[in-house]
């Protein structure tokens, strides 16, 4: 019994050890940027699936989460207006529309993403309205920066409606007000 205890005293503190060492290198690996984050990310996963952190399953459970899907396939949309010129259409006609001011132009954006925020996930609207604003700020050769900011500030507080935000479709649908 003492002995089944200490074995696993000793194997809890190694995965503990083995855990830190690894999160250690990623987030060297992940600062000096000399490696792509997210092989970084796939190298840690799969050092803590060899070392036997963790199991396989509970390796790739994370990727069937609905959300993580959803964010990938938002950033392939996001690819996707790009690509098609989309953005940059869209990013010329807020140009139109503030007169190639700068200042007009984060009003647009803070207002825009905020009320499309509200009817629509704010994870998307901020992916969707980054490339379109990244457009906008490079024909206009200002720093794409400050426009990604105001998109970041005006989709976060998009909290008005249950579909803006995951936690108010969580706490609405436990309250019965779903």
């Amino acid at each position: 019994m003492k002995v089944d205890f200490l074995m696993e005293m000793i194997t809890n503190e190694m995965q503990l050890i083995i855990t830190f060492t690894i999160l250690a290198i990623s987030i060297v690996l992940f600062i000096s940027n000399r490696v792509l984050a997210d092989l970084v990310a796939l190298l840690a996963l799969l050092a803590f699936v060899i070392t036997g952190v963790l199991e396989p399953s509970e390796a790739l459970a994370g990727f069937l989460n609905s959300v993580v899907i959803m964010i990938a396939g938002l950033f392939v949309v996001g690819a996707g207006l790009l690509s098609t010129g989309l953005a940059q259409t869209a990013g010329n006609q807020l140009l139109r529309l503030s007169g190639k001011s700068e200042e007009k132009l984060f009003v647009l954006l803070l207002i825009i993403t905020g009320s499309v925020g509200a009817f629509m996930s704010n994870t998307a609207t901020a992916v969707l309205f980054a490339q379109i604003a990244m457009s906008a700020a490079i024909t206009m050769d200002a720093n794409p920066y400050t426009f990604l900011i105001a998109i970041a500030v005006s989709s976060s507080m998009a909290f008005a409606t249950p579909v803006a935000s995951p936690t108010n479709s969580l706490v609405m649908t436990s309250g019965g007000y779903l």
